[in-house]
């Protein structure tokens, strides 16, 4: 298909199917979501999942580089924790974590990494959790 083509075609669609941010059940019963995709016919591609991972991460760094006390005094791969557990649990979750961000102040990132291991969040997560301490605590990657 000629691009030209392909972009009016693009544009009509948009147009005619109107943009929906959250999940809605369309005419015809099917979990659908943005310009009419059908969430249960058509599987997502791993592209689009990462675009999707992208997106989320920086999201997720803007919250915590706004937010989270003292995140421009950390390493990157320490704020690679911050940003993930804001992604993981959101960032009102993660300033719940009010020990650690104290230890985060006091530069006591053995502490830090203690309590984030010291939480339900921890045992939900497991591993991931146990690799995230060891990298706030070591601050290498």
């Amino acid at each position: 298909m000629m691009p030209d083509v392909r972009a009016k075609m693009i544009d009509r669609v948009e147009k005619n199917e109107g943009f929906r941010a959250f999940p809605y059940i369309d005419s015809r019963g099917n979990l659908s979501v943005a310009f009419g995709r059908n969430l249960k016919g058509v599987a997502m591609s791993i592209a689009e999942g990462q675009y999707l991972l992208s997106n989320d991460i920086q999201r997720a760094e803007t919250e915590a580089y706004k937010q989270f006390p003292d995140y421009n005094a950390l390493n990157d791969p320490r704020k690679s924790v911050i940003v993930e557990m804001v992604y993981n649990m959101g960032l009102e979750k993660v300033l719940n974590f009010k020990e650690m961000i104290a230890a985060i102040a006091a530069n006591d990132f053995a502490e830090a990494a203690k309590q984030m291991l010291n939480s339900a969040w921890a045992v939900e997560v497991g591993k991931r959790a146990d690799e995230l301490a060891m990298i706030m605590q070591s601050g290498v990657i």
